[in-house]
């Protein structure tokens, strides 16, 4: 099992986002969580429990190639 201590993101409650996602796309969901894709591909944005999760994708796959085990 990988350590997700390296991932980076922001958590904004939804009432509280100030993010632009005009031309987002949802590119998935599964009970009570919903993902979004920005239009330039770049922000991958969790939707889940009254907030929203901004992850860049270049740090995504950083902490997933560089994650240490646990």
């Amino acid at each position: 099992m990988k350590d997700s201590s390296l991932l980076n993101f922001e958590k904004v409650r939804i009432e509280d986002n100030t993010k632009i996602m005009i031309d987002c796309e949802k590119i998935a969901d599964s009970e009570g969580v919903e993902v979004f894709q920005s239009q330039n591909r770049n922000v991958i944005t969790i939707k889940h429990e009254g907030y929203f999760y901004h992850v860049i994708l270049e740090d995504l796959v950083n902490a997933v190639l560089m994650g240490k085990e646990a």
